[in-house]
């Protein structure tokens, strides 16, 4: 929610959406602390589960 401007936190879309976010998005955050206010821990996390992703196809199409 940080790239976004102008966030109602007490709407309650951004608050589930934050709430199902908050628990993959907190321990990559203490990994990859933000630079200049800005939160890069979506991009990472996006980077690790597509790496996953690609070995668990791998893993499928050996069997």
């Amino acid at each position: 929610m940080s790239w976004l401007p102008n966030v109602d936190y007490y709407n309650p879309m951004v608050r589930f959406i934050y709430k199902a976010t908050e628990p993959v998005l907190a321990p990559f955050r203490q990994l990859l602390p933000g630079v200049g206010g800005v939160d890069f821990s979506p991009i990472l996390v996006f980077l690790v589960l597509d790496f996953v992703r690609r070995i668990l196809i791998q893993l499928l199409i050996s069997l």
